[in-house]
């Protein structure tokens, strides 16, 4: 008699266990308000770190391109310089083979970048505080034409240059010495670094 009662007993706990498998509504909704509130904090620090992201390729990109343009003055064994123009609405810095800033039937398919949206270049910034440099350098003036001789280095001015690139609260600089080398740099809000 004794093991008759117990089974049905039995079965009755094991259902009740079966039924309180899961998560309660008010289980769900608390952990689904934390991931929310973790989310809220999260994402300007994501957007930060997107924008730093897009703007430190773009400075790459500008390195590239000036480098570029001294690469190809010396292989030519003519002046070539960098130019910046406006291509379907984006912003766009190419290099140009024979200095005349536009682009050329022979230059259609050469190497060019598009700057992301919202990052712009300016001959404008804060005071090179910070630049190793004899000279402050001279900042670029549009079209960011930097003209490099067959040898490889600048042809004017003799001191070295510089381009800003600003975006999302930031401002980087690109430079270029009189030797023809670039040089990326961030400003912290007080000096170049």
């Amino acid at each position: 008699m004794l093991a008759s009662n117990f089974l049905p007993e039995h079965r009755q706990m094991a259902s009740r266990r079966e039924a309180e498998k899961g998560f309660s509504l008010l289980e769900v909704t608390i952990v689904v308000a934390i991931l929310m509130v973790t989310l809220a904090f999260s994402i300007p620090a994501i957007q930060t770190s997107v924008r730093s992201y897009r703007l430190g390729g773009a400075v790459s990109n500008v390195n590239r391109m000036i480098q570029m343009a001294r690469y190809v003055a010396i292989r030519q064994g003519t002046n070539a310089c960098t130019f910046s123009d406006i291509f379907l609405g984006a912003t766009t810095l190419r290099v140009d083979a024979n200095c005349n800033v536009a682009v050329d039937p022979n230059e259609a398919n050469t190497a060019f970048i598009v700057l992301p949206v919202g990052v712009t270049l300016t001959n404008v910034g804060p005071a090179p505080a910070g630049m190793p440099f004899p000279a402050p350098p001279v900042p670029v003036t549009a079209p960011f034409a930097v003209t490099f001789t067959p040898r490889g280095t600048k042809t004017a001015p003799t001191t070295a240059e510089i381009i800003y690139l600003t975006g999302f609260g930031m401002t980087y600089a690109v430079t270029v010495s009189s030797a023809g080398r670039t040089r990326s740099w961030r400003f912290d809000g007080a000096t170049w670094r």
